[in-house]
C-alpha cells in the first residue's frame, strides 16, 4: 500500500503541470475569464501547491526508504487513506476543467 502513497504523490504534481498546460481542457485562468466573479485569487496565491507536492513526495519517499517507517504501524494504517488523499487530489484537477468547460449554468 506504501507504494500506492508514492505513486499517488508524485502523480499529484505531474497531473497538476498537465492540467495547466492544457492537456485536460482549459487552465484556470481560461476558466476564471469565462466565468467572472467578484473575488478571483492572485496567480501567485497557488504557488503554495508547489510546497504542497513537495511536502507531499518527501513524506511517501521517507516512508519508502527509512528503516523506522518500515516497521511503524502507524503508517501501515493510514497508508489508505494517504493514498486516497493523493488520489482524489490528483483527481480533481482533470475532473474541474472538464466540468467548467462543459456546463454552462455558471
Amino acid at each position: 500500500m506504501r507504494i500506492l502513497v508514492l505513486l499517488f504523490a508524485l502523480a499529484m504534481p505531474v497531473v497538476s503541470w498537465l492540467s495547466q498546460s492544457g492537456a485536460f481542457g482549459p487552465d484556470n485562468g481560461t476558466i476564471s475569464d469565462r466565468y467572472p466573479t467578484l473575488l478571483v485569487a492572485a496567480g501567485y496565491a497557488f504557488s503554495i501547491w508547489g510546497l504542497i507536492f513537495l511536502l507531499d513526495v518527501a513524506y511517501a519517499a521517507c516512508q519508502q526508504l527509512g528503516t523506522r517507517p518500515r516497521t511503524d504501524p502507524l503508517l501501515d494504517r493510514i497508508a489508505p487513506a494517504t493514498a486516497g488523499g493523493f488520489a482524489l487530489t490528483a483527481a480533481w484537477m482533470p475532473l474541474f476543467r472538464r466540468v467548467c468547460s462543459a456546463c454552462a449554468c455558471w
